[in-house]
């Protein structure tokens, strides 16, 4: 058992306070709010993590796919295409998808909205979003803001 890890950072990127490794090979864990759960490993290597609040999270032993079900029933289903973006699939019907050569994350709302998202090097962020006559907005990550428009202009 190892107690009072403050530096270590643990499921959903919470503190971790303690760390419980119990013989049958679960583990348990809270942070210094009380907040915590249980991760029980299956034989395939495939990982359930309940936690206090009542959410739960089924992971793929080899980090393929992961499914998170909130307290009330949403669902959050994230998995790594075969081009290695990251994909989740939001309860309302959403999709966020991450690129991770690119570094661009791109956001498609249940209506059909598209956002996207690149972090520069330099730490900032470019935001796009496609407007309703196609043309496509970008706010560049010094302020400055260029359109788009769907005949190329």
């Amino acid at each position: 058992m190892s107690a009072e890890a403050p530096t270590a950072e643990g499921v959903l990127g919470y503190l971790i306070r303690s760390i419980v490794e119990n013989p049958d090979g679960s583990e348990e864990f809270a942070d210094a709010w009380g907040y915590g759960g249980k991760t029980v490993e299956a034989e395939d290597g495939s990982k359930v993590t309940l936690m206090t609040d009542g959410t739960s999270v089924m992971e793929a032993e080899d980090g393929s796919w992961e499914i998170e079900i909130a307290p009330n029933g949403d669902q959050t289903v994230t998995s790594t295409l075969d081009d290695g973006t990251v994909q989740k699939n939001m309860p309302d019907g959403g999709v966020q998808r991450y690129n991770p050569t690119s570094g661009a994350t791109t956001y498609t709302t249940a209506d059909g909205g598209d956002y996207i998202s690149r972090e520069n090097p330099d730490g900032t962020r470019d935001e796009s979003f496609i407007q309703e006559d196609g043309s496509k907005v970008t706010q560049m990550g010094d302020g400055s803001v260029i359109v788009e428009n769907p005949d190329g202009s």
